[in-house]
């Protein structure tokens, strides 16, 4: 995982918005992820021997320092509780499962989902969507539509040989909702992109 998933993960924000605190929590992490994640009080006392050497090493001053420790760091997944210095007074994993990222479900749509790929690595190059991670991508896709024209697509009677495409759009921004394509779910052409 690199820092833009994990910035992602355990704290819902771009690694350029994280505190110094954060940065530091993610990197006590790094070791050993799973087990660190759900020990707090354990990465709490690594973040103070690590923020004591940086201030012994000269880079960070003792205020910022102290203004790192005492910051009210909470994970996903965890409620805390901390005193006026910093210090941990209550530390419940309520939700192991906060931290996971999840992936795109290509069931639903899976022909929408790649065609949207496509799009991305033409636009932006593969590298870019697929290398530094952080990339967030919203769709028109209406996945009640899109159900529902998989399911009458389903029961569609076709000749031998047909083929058969269903495209919502919205007349006036051209914007996707559902879309399906093909006998097997595919698309074969298309002129248009899904979304905006």
């Amino acid at each position: 995982m690199g820092i833009r998933a994990a910035a992602e993960a355990y704290f819902g924000k771009d690694p350029a918005a994280l505190t110094l605190a954060e940065g530091l929590y993610l990197a006590s992490l790094i070791p050993a992820p799973n087990a660190r994640y759900q020990d707090l009080e354990g990465v709490r006392r690594r973040m103070r021997r690590i923020l004591n050497e940086m201030v012994r090493e000269g880079w960070i001053t003792e205020a910022l320092a102290e203004r790192a420790w005492k910051e009210p760091l909470k994970p996903r997944g965890w409620e805390v509780r901390y005193d006026e210095e910093g210090n941990l007074l209550e530390a419940r994993l309520v939700d192991p499962e906060a931290r996971i990222l999840r992936s795109v479900d290509y069931r639903l749509a899976p022909h929408f989902v790649l065609e949207v790929r496509r799009f991305l690595e033409e636009r932006f190059g593969k590298e870019k969507v697929y290398g530094e991670g952080g990339l967030r991508v919203y769709t028109t896709l209406d996945p009640r539509m899109q159900e529902a024209a998989e399911k009458a697509a389903q029961r569609a009677r076709l000749p031998d040989g047909a083929d058969l495409a269903i495209v919502g759009l919205d007349p006036e921004t051209g914007r996707s909702w559902p879309w399906w394509g093909g006998c097997a779910g595919r698309t074969t052409s298309t002129t248009g992109r899904p979304g905006p």
